[in-house]
């Protein structure tokens, strides 16, 4: 699920959270006008990936994000 969604049956929602860091991310690119200082500052300003729970019960996600 993209960063800013939720699931919703057959739909997505906004998850409001996650859409001001997507919001912020696009921003400081406009800001910036480099990917290398949006990361540098989205690092700074601690800004993670979406945290995603497994069937198994595993969470992975929440890492800093990156150029890709």
């Amino acid at each position: 699920m993209p960063l800013g969604y939720e699931p919703d049956g057959r739909t997505l929602t906004v998850n409001q959270a996650e859409a001001e860091t997507v919001r912020t991310v696009f921003m400081l690119y406009l800001q910036l006008g480099n990917v290398r200082l949006v990361k540098a500052e989205a690092d700074q300003r601690g800004l993670r990936t979406k945290v995603r729970t497994r069937a198994n019960g595993r969470a992975h996600g929440g890492c800093r994000l990156s150029r890709g």
